[in-house]
């Protein structure tokens, strides 16, 4: 059994109850529709992460988010409607403490409803998943059947708003990581929003899991106060905290239908698993690293955290969502999930155009009854690449230079080439590729030459890149190619 803590003031035996008395000063932003929620003015959160601007965008319609925790109380009448079968360890999703209701009310409280709050992505639904009881101890299995049976109901994002409490030993360690990890591994396509934590520790130094886990698929958050400053008890830790949420007088509702302000990174999570959500109701085809990276990509910057996380920023959703929506090409498929940004195609991926059928010739009859034979069509081969090759620009050490990379390509025969390079971008210990061009050419057997440069055409960044190349013409797409090289 291992003991947990979870992210915001609870009546736990091992956890104080943050003291609940006046609302914070109102906060409100000018918007142009100002919902009826009682206490959306003292939402200061929800209008510091631009949640109510980004609305005119998205409201999280669609998107199922898992919320494993205490349960989640459906009667609330602000999640009322909202609240999906789920999942529980002892057969039950009712809130048996009620934890997990006021971290779902930040995530998708009822707007507009004339009642208590708003969420952050308020046309979300819920997913309870009810992995520990009223008391602070849990068994790792259970945690690691809860985080997959998340990923299995259909969620999209699955919000941890707890966490282990360390100092763990180094074989208990190893053994927690490996389980959690291994449920996240299992469900690549699901987006894990994890709390950093409530003890002020290095999360770096002292792991907490799920939050130290370097998983791609999953973002741990921390905790910082309406000044700007991180709260005096969050977690950090350049290398396992991501971002940091609104994390101190944060308004939920609670399953005995009142309204209070409360604190912990347990609700800091909340922020971005809403966040998460909507984004995928616009972009469905997002994957978590995708909306993992327009999260922090759009991130505002929170000086407060700098060399505490790895991005020392706090969550913008309307500029995430701004992020999202980018159609370069105008085809409808945003560049995102475009695999082709610069062609416009609106297939699937952004690239391929629909294949055209040829129709079968009809049989002419000559005027003398004998049928004219129909020709044997010539079948062209569909053209292959003979070599790829890359040149990359050479910078002398102390001098000025505009590094880039040239990249030739032989077809075999006539062809279009299209060509996409990425660079490989690590954080957290985790890695992914990042597009830096996307585009195409017409190369003949002589071979044709695309100059690879960073944005705006600055000097590409040291690192590894990979490339792709797919030759097609009108005999058909041939075989791709792929080729690794290093700017230094």
């Amino acid at each position: 059994m291992t003991r947990t803590r979870f992210g915001a003031s609870l009546a736990l035996p091992f956890v104080c109850l943050a003291a609940v008395l006046a609302a914070p000063a109102a906060i409100a932003r000018a918007i142009a529709d100002v919902p009826n929620d009682p206490y959306f003015d003292d939402q200061w959160g929800l209008q510091d992460i631009n949640a109510p601007a980004a609305w005119d965008l998205s409201t999280g319609a669609g998107v199922k988010v898992a919320v494993v925790d205490t349960g989640v109380r459906a009667t609330q009448p602000d999640l009322v409607g909202h609240v999906l079968p789920g999942w529980g360890f002892d057969g039950t999703t009712d809130d048996s403490n009620d934890h997990g209701t006021r971290v779902s009310s930040v995530i998708a409280a009822i707007r507009n409803n004339g009642k208590g709050i708003a969420g952050v992505a308020p046309d979300a639904s819920i997913v309870p998943i009810r992995a520990f009881d009223g008391a602070s101890t849990f068994d790792e299995d259970t945690i690691v059947q809860a985080l997959a049976q998340a990923a299995d109901s259909g969620a999209r994002v699955v919000n941890a708003s707890f966490g282990t409490v360390p100092p763990l030993s180094g074989r208990e360690a190893a053994r927690i990581r490996a389980k959690i990890d291994g449920a996240l591994a299992a469900h690549p396509n699901t987006l894990y929003v994890a709390a950093a934590g409530n003890d002020g520790n290095d999360n770096d130094v002292d792991p907490v899991y799920p939050c130290s886990s370097d998983q791609p698929n999953l973002i741990c958050v921390g905790a910082y106060k309406e000044s700007g400053a991180l709260t005096s008890n969050t977690n950090y830790g350049a290398q396992t905290v991501d971002v940091y949420a609104p994390g101190e007088s944060i308004y939920t509702a609670s399953k005995f239908n009142i309204y209070f302000p409360d604190s912990g990174t347990s609700l800091a999570a909340p922020f971005v698993s809403g966040e998460a959500a909507l984004l995928f109701s616009k972009v469905p085809r997002l994957s978590p690293e995708e909306a993992i990276s327009l999260i922090l990509g759009s991130a505002a910057p929170l000086q407060a955290g700098v060399a505490k996380a790895g991005t020392a920023g706090r969550p913008d959703a309307l500029a995430a969502l701004q992020a999202a929506v980018v159609d370069s090409d105008r085809d409808g498929v945003y560049d995102v999930v475009d695999a082709c940004p610069s062609q416009a195609y609106s297939t699937v991926d952004g690239c391929d155009a629909p294949p055209v059928e040829t129709p079968t010739p009809i049989p002419t009859v000559s005027p003398a009854g004998t049928p004219t034979p129909t020709p044997t069509p010539h079948h062209e081969p569909v053209p292959r690449l003979r070599s790829v090759k890359t040149t990359v620009t050479r910078c002398k050490p102390h001098r000025s230079c505009k590094r880039s990379a040239t990249v030739k390509l032989t077809p075999d025969r006539s062809a279009r080439v299209s060509l996409k390079v990425y660079r490989q971008v690590c954080v957290k210990r985790r890695c992914r590729w990042s597009r830096v061009l996307s585009t195409s050419v017409n190369a003949g057997t002589r071979g044709a030459r695309v100059v690879v440069r960073g944005p705006h055409k600055r000097s590409l960044k040291t690192g590894l890149y990979r490339l792709v190349a797919v030759p097609s013409s009108a005999a058909g797409t041939g075989r791709s190619a792929e080729k690794k090289f290093r700017v230094r």
